[in-house]
């Protein structure tokens, strides 16, 4: 079995919050119960039960899973997008309805069924389960359209962001300043400030 095939792409969320995060890959977050709320920028994306909402490679997220709520995240991998051509910069979304599409029902149905074929068949190689991904990503493209983004964030402001967030929560416990992560992270504190209220 191959690094790739070891790899969980699925997460299940309940009772948990998570602060600023992003992913180089591309996250597809499916609520199960209750109701989470994902927060893209100024945004906030509701998700009870069979909501949907995709979220790109590098986007910018925080997740509020209340203990009485639970989304699943499908994770699909940088690689996985390099080799199926996914040039998307949307988010789509899509609350739960009881007056859905057929591109609703289809993606829904196809993420039930790569989830389901991972936990029944861990064992097996990645074909089968690389033929349901290509398929929900063809569907996602062609079927599931969502609104543009701003303006893509560039991978280097992501590593930035990705170091300092990282810094600040290895010290959590410690008394941080403004001007002490700038220093450290070579800085100026004016442009330490603008940098988090832009990103």
């Amino acid at each position: 079995m191959n690094k790739e095939e070891m790899r969980t792409p699925f997460q299940i969320y309940s009772g948990r919050s998570l602060t600023v995060r992003f992913d180089e890959g591309l996250l597809l977050f499916f609520g199960l119960r209750g109701r989470c709320v994902v927060t893209v920028g100024e945004e906030q994306y509701p998700l009870e039960k069979a909501g949907l909402l995709l979220i790109n490679p590098l986007t910018i997220y925080r997740l509020h899973c209340p203990l009485d709520a639970s989304v699943l995240v499908l994770r699909v991998e940088k690689e996985v997008l390099e080799r199926e051509k996914w040039q998307g910069d949307c988010i789509c979304y899509r609350e739960s309805s009881r007056e859905e599409s057929g591109a609703d029902r289809k993606v829904r149905g196809l993420l039930a069924q790569l989830f389901q074929y991972y936990f029944e068949h861990p064992e097996t190689a990645l074909v089968t389960r690389s033929r349901y991904l290509s398929e929900l990503l063809h569907n996602l493209k062609t079927r599931f359209p969502g609104g543009a983004l701003k303006q893509p964030v560039r991978e280097s402001t992501m590593l930035r962001l990705g170091s300092i967030l990282d810094r600040i929560a290895d010290r959590w416990n410690e008394e941080l300043s403004l001007n002490a992560i700038a220093e450290e992270e070579y800085l100026s504190v004016s442009y330490l400030s603008r940098f988090f209220q832009k990103n």
